[in-house]
């Protein structure tokens, strides 16, 4: 009998399962997309060591660790879906300052669009493409930059929180060309265009004074258009951040007039959409195509910009609201990309 179950113990922790454990391994999984996350499997390895649940439909799981984690041990977190619903995530852990909890943002494998004039549409994810650089271009998904941080809040994929938009929306008529009345309502067109096919507000009208300077505790974003005819193109977006926070972006046109001409609504949504903290891509059909694929190149935003750009902006928002770490760098590493 005491052979038998020096046997059976042996067998339990080869199993990474310990009769003592040291600490607990806990928390949630949010769906970017849905409700029911029941059946989503987490599993652990630490130290050669693993073990794994499942999770109760509600998001909650729970693990005990074998033991105490040790400095130098390598902690990583894995979600898998045997339904298919979600993509899978990689996260690898710190074992300094980790606390054995842990929020996860599940990613759909496909996302319905809800809003916006693609509404009802189904487009397939892809984050790895959503994350692919163009040559000399950025990716559709800008990566986090290893500066953009503030202890102790965490980098993410750059993108503006929902309590900054709509962003204050101001002409700049200090310096260079001045907008007139037509070229400002030519902008404007193109910006609630823009609006519509995302599905959500995201411009505000605002003068210059009070975009550049609000009252305190005014949480709006800000966005200034200026015209600048010494820029080598027909205009350029741009966005500044902190922590993967978008709180500010300037559009410049090299004349007030490009609105109003032909192809000038398209060439509006094109730098809004960089303004918005999009880059470029030539995975889709996309109004950011790179140069490099203008083959691609649509005139209005397509149905995957839409998709792509709501799926990060509730990724980003279950990030800073359940403080959830690398969404998207985790679900690259699941699948060998990182």
């Amino acid at each position: 009998m005491f052979d038998l179950l020096l046997v059976l113990a042996l067998l339990h922790g080869a199993l990474g399962v310990a009769s003592a454990p040291g600490r607990m391994l806990s928390g949630w999984l949010y769906p970017a997309q849905g409700a029911d996350v029941g059946g989503v499997r987490v599993r652990y390895t630490l130290g050669g060591l693993r073990d794994s649940t499942e999770a109760e439909p509600a998001g909650r799981f729970s693990l005990a660790l074998p033991r105490q984690p040790l400095p130098g041990d390598s902690l990583t977190v894995e979600t898998v879906d045997p339904a298919g619903r979600y993509l899978p995530s990689l996260h690898r852990l710190r074992i300094d300052g980790f606390e054995g909890a842990l929020a996860v943002v599940l990613v759909p494998r496909r996302w319905e669009i809800a809003s916006g004039l693609h509404r009802g549409e189904s487009i397939g994810v892809d984050l790895a493409a959503a994350a692919r650089r163009c040559e000399r271009c950025p990716s559709f998904y800008p990566e986090p930059s290893g500066n953009d941080s503030i202890p102790p809040r965490r980098r993410g994929v750059p993108a503006w929180p929902d309590s900054a938009l709509p962003a204050y929306l101001a002409f700049d008529t200090t310096a260079g060309p001045r907008f007139s009345a037509s070229d400002t309502a030519a902008f404007w067109r193109a910006a609630r265009t823009l609006e519509e096919e995302l599905g959500r507000d995201l411009f505000k009208h605002a003068s210059l004074a009070l975009a550049m300077g609000p009252p305190p505790g005014d949480p709006h974003g800000v966005l200034i258009v200026v015209a600048d005819p010494t820029i080598d193109r027909s205009g350029i977006g741009g966005t500044g951040s902190q922590a993967g926070d978008i709180l500010g972006a300037s559009v410049s046109l090299r004349s007030p007039g490009l609105a109003a001409m032909s192809g000038g609504q398209t060439l509006v949504m094109h730098e809004l959409m960089h303004a918005l903290g999009f880059g470029h891509t030539c995975a889709w059909r996309s109004i950011v195509s790179a140069d490099r694929c203008p083959q691609l190149r649509a005139e209005r935003p397509t149905a995957e910009d839409v998709a792509y750009a709501q799926l990060l902006w509730s990724i980003r928002a279950l990030e800073r609201e359940r403080g959830a770490v690398g969404t998207v760098g985790a679900v690259l590493a699941a699948e060998g990309g990182d």
